[in-house]
């Protein structure tokens, strides 16, 4: 790993604690999100700053696990580009990459936000297997947020052939056959990382690259609309303040429910546009058609469900929920990383 230097890395810490950034925003404001879709439906380009992904879906008719014979399979793969950042070894195993997969997993996959039954053809047989396909382009900080973006981005965005299943046979249509159908989706969660200054009491949000290199430590939350955390992931320091880690949980709560609203609304700009040129545009092999986007709009949560002082943390695969009361007089929180992502 690339190491700063000791001037700029005074620099920064300096301005932190003067409460100034060296980009100019200030610690709890983020960078702006920007969306581009690609020819196929399921590519697209995230920029969070100048931090850039494109993302993409493949799609494949496989045998199913034997523990879940009739759930469809989801994979997530992240590339480094060569030409993304200086600081990294190109063509070694990173540990940062590492976590960022495995964070990214966590929120999407073990959240249950899609609906993985709907993708069995024949149970014990064949389901649809998808798999994203994420390559960082520049690293300019906050990667794990641009590549969860990405990752729901492109499932919100794809389609996948309509099938149709006669005894024990399998019959792919083209698009011309048969419309393609959209993935389901339940919510979105998107994943925020902070930066830990000053033995955790200096928190920022959003951090650059080179403020990820003076930091103590971070804090990651993943977090949807519903007011629901799906991940919370904690590196370097452990012991954070119950204050601090609620504090964060609400900002991601919020830059999850502006995220749901801005990807719904560049998904229905995408298909209105596809179809006003009235182009045919590629979608794998067998044909190709100009196809509306059904975006499902997710409801905001009831006023007498919001909760001001508390988050609910939900355990899907084991149907439970722990909430975080901020009017507890205990103000230090020790948690266990290991506890909440796997890493």
């Amino acid at each position: 790993m690339f190491q700063i230097p000791l001037c700029n890395r005074k620099h920064i810490l300096k301005s932190i604690a003067e409460n100034k950034r060296i980009d100019g925003r200030q610690r709890d404001e983020f960078r702006e999100v920007d969306i581009d879709f690609g020819l196929e439906y399921g590519s697209c380009v995230v920029r969070l700053g100048n931090t850039k992904v494109i993302s993409s879906v493949v799609w494949e008719i496989v045998e199913p696990r034997p523990t879940k014979p009739c759930e469809g399979l989801l994979q997530i793969s992240v590339d480094l580009s060569p030409m993304s950042s200086p600081y990294y070894d190109v063509g070694k195993m990173n540990d940062k990459f590492v976590e960022i997969l495995r964070i990214i997993e966590k929120s999407i996959r073990d959240s249950k936000c899609i609906d993985l039954e709907s993708l069995c053809l024949i149970a014990r047989e064949k389901v649809w297997s998808l798999k994203v396909e994420i390559i960082v382009l520049n690293d300019e900080g906050n990667l794990i947020e641009c590549c969860s973006i990405a990752a729901i981005v492109s499932l919100s965005h794809c389609v996948r052939a309509d099938v149709t299943v006669s005894e024990d046979k399998v019959t792919v249509h083209s698009f011309e056959e048969k419309h393609p159908l959209p993935l389901r989706i339940f919510h979105y969660p998107f994943c925020t990382t902070y930066a830990l200054f000053n033995s955790s009491n200096v928190v920022i949000a959003d951090p650059l690259e080179l403020e990820e290199l003076c930091c103590e430590g971070f804090l990651t939350v993943s977090a949807n609309n519903f007011r629901e955390i799906t991940t919370l992931h904690i590196s370097g320091k452990s012991r954070v303040s119950k204050e601090k880690i609620l504090q964060c949980c609400n900002a991601t709560i919020q830059r999850a429910k502006l995220l749901t609203q801005y990807i719904q609304n560049c998904l229905k700009e995408d298909a209105n546009q596809r179809n006003s040129s009235s182009k045919a545009l590629s979608i794998g092999e067998g044909g190709s058609i100009a196809w509306d986007v059904d975006v499902e709009e997710v409801e905001e949560p009831h006023e007498s469900e919001k909760e001001d002082n508390c988050v609910k943390i939900i355990d899907r695969n084991n149907e439970s929920e722990i909430v975080l009361d901020s009017s507890s007089d205990e103000e230090v929180m020790e948690l266990n990383p290991t506890e909440f992502a796997a890493v």
